[in-house]
């Protein structure tokens, strides 16, 4: 995906996807309406975390990703993948 490539070519450090629970359900947001539209958000989602997965990166929570950030040397930040 789109979304992959950039965060892998850019080496950023962190994707964060903001969302609520109930913006996942039809009818939860302005966006998602019907159910056809929750399966469409889904297999987004789906194929960006297969796609992601495959490189350097890994699910983690804010907290973590802060501790493993502040564990950094700068140097060590500006690596590439």
């Amino acid at each position: 995906s789109y979304v992959a490539k950039v965060c892998s070519n850019r080496a950023v450090p962190l994707l964060n996807i903001p969302l609520h629970s109930s913006e996942l359900v039809a009818g939860g947001a302005p966006w998602m309406r019907r159910a056809e539209d929750e399966r469409r958000v889904r297999r987004c989602f789906e194929r960006l975390v297969e796609q992601l997965n495959g490189q350097r990166w890994q699910a983690v929570t804010l907290s973590e990703f802060a501790i493993q950030w502040e564990g950094m040397g700068a140097a060590e930040r500006q690596k590439e993948p």
